[in-house]
């Protein structure tokens, strides 16, 4: 299994090996928004002007992460996985200290926290990926390679409409299938660890 974190989209994806084919069991994207764009919407149903919600961001963060926590948790629960691999998220290249916690940065780091706590709680191998690690340049040929290896990736992909959903599933696949294949050297060399 394997998470793409994001506090605006989450994606998830299992994958499986069997007789030599990645076949993709499950994938989705969790999306949250922000207290001050469900504000905005109540606000223009009521047909009042736009005021502020008046939510502290980080109790925002919060609840946004309680929401991405209700699809997660199950979802791990259901397939238990042996792996669970973790996109990390690089704050600030070349900053350090206070400057590399962006905003950005202390959302993304409350769902790698989340999915490692899943993981050392159901005693589920914990791995860390970057970004670049993946296939591909571009979020197109990433998902493009996933269409291409992954038995059910492709149609997965195109259901989910939006390039945004798509993106964070598409790197959540890909990231669980160098997952897989890191498994699977270790069991060609007869241990545990590749």
């Amino acid at each position: 299994m394997a998470v793409d974190p994001g506090l605006a989209h989450l994606g998830w994806a299992v994958v499986d090996h069997v007789d030599g084919a990645f076949i993709l069991r499950a994938a989705d994207v969790v999306i949250t928004e922000t207290a001050e764009a469900l504000h905005k919407k109540r606000r223009k149903r009521a047909g009042v002007k736009r005021k502020r919600s008046g939510v502290r961001l980080m109790d925002d963060y919060l609840r946004r992460t309680i929401e991405a926590s209700e699809t997660l948790i199950p979802a791990v629960r259901r397939w238990r996985p042996d792996l669970l691999v973790v996109e990390e998220y690089t704050p600030n290249k070349g900053q350090s200290g206070g400057r590399a916690l962006s905003p950005t940065s202390m959302k993304t780091e409350r769902l790698v926290g989340l999915a490692d706590a899943l993981a050392l709680v159901w005693g589920i191998e914990l791995q860390h990926r970057r970004p670049g690690e993946l296939p591909g340049a571009t979020k197109l040929e990433i998902q493009a390679e996933v269409s291409r290896r992954v038995l059910g990736a492709q149609g997965k992909l195109i259901s989910l409409g939006a390039a945004e959903r798509r993106e964070h599933v598409g790197d959540a696949i890909a990231h669980a299938v160098l997952g897989l294949e890191w498994l699977l050297a270790g069991e060609a060399h007869g241990n545990d660890k590749g």
